[in-house]
C-alpha cells in the first residue's frame, strides 16, 4: 500500500495513529524513506526505501539516465511497496518493530525537548512540501523531510498531539500531481 499522503490507521491495540512519509537526509550515504507513525506517545519509523522511492524522485534526481536505469528504477519502487505491505503487518509501537529492520526507529515523546515544522520548499529535496524538525534529549537532532507533496498543515495536526509546543515557520506550497514516466 503505497501511502501518496498523510492517512490515519489503527494501531494492533485499536489507538489512532497518524502516517505520513518522510526523507532522513545523509551526508555521506543515500538518503532513507520512512513511513512515521505518530501516537501521542511515540514517532516510529519504517524504513520503506532509499534514494530513489518513486519515479517522481528519480526523474528529479537522475535526469537522462532516467531511460537507462528505468528497469532498476521499477525494481526499488516494488520493493518500496512490499516493504510496505510489511509494515502493515507490524505495530510500529511495539519494542519488537525494532528489531524487524535495524533503519526503523522510534523516538518517545519524553525524548524530544523542541520540535519545529518548516513549510515549504526544502534545498535537499525540491519536490517536498516541508521539513520537521526534532531535538532530543542529549542534543541529537532529527531531521524529517516530509516527501510527496503531502499536506503539511495534517501532518502539523496530529505533531500538535503529539508536542502542543510545536514551532510552525513558513507557508504552505500549492502541491502537485503526481508526475507520469
Amino acid at each position: 500500500m503505497c501511502l501518496k499522503a498523510a492517512t490515519f490507521m489503527a494501531d494492533k491495540n485499536g489507538r489512532m495513529a497518524y502516517v505520513f512519509t518522510a526523507l532522513w537526509p545523509r551526508w555521506f550515504s543515500p538518503d532513507r524513506l520512512f513511513r512515521v507513525h505518530v501516537s501521542d506517545r511515540m514517532l516510529a519509523g519504517g524504513y520503506v526505501a532509499g534514494q530513489i522511492y518513486s519515479e517522481q524522485a528519480a526523474a528529479i534526481q537522475l535526469h537522462v539516465a532516467l531511460l537507462v536505469l528505468w528497469p532498476w528504477i521499477r525494481r526499488m519502487v516494488a520493493q518500496r511497496r512490499e516493504r510496505e505491505t510489511a509494515l502493515d503487518a507490524m505495530d510500529p509501537f511495539a519494542p519488537e518493530f525494532l528489531q524487524q529492520d535495524r533503519r526503523n526507529f522510534q523516538i518517545a515523546k519524553a525524548d524530544v525537548l523542541r520540535s519545529h515544522l518548516k513549510r515549504g520548499w526544502n534545498w535537499w529535496a525540491p519536490a517536498a512540501g516541508g521539513e520537521l524538525q526534532l531535538e532530543l534529549a542529549g542534543g541529537r537532532k532529527v531531521r524529517l523531510i516530509l516527501a510527496e507533496d503531502q499536506d503539511t498543515d495534517r501532518v502539523l495536526g496530529v505533531m500538535r498531539l503529539f508536542d502542543p509546543h510545536i514551532k510552525v515557520s513558513g507557508k504552505n506550497r500549492a502541491t502537485r500531481p503526481p508526475m507520469k514516466p
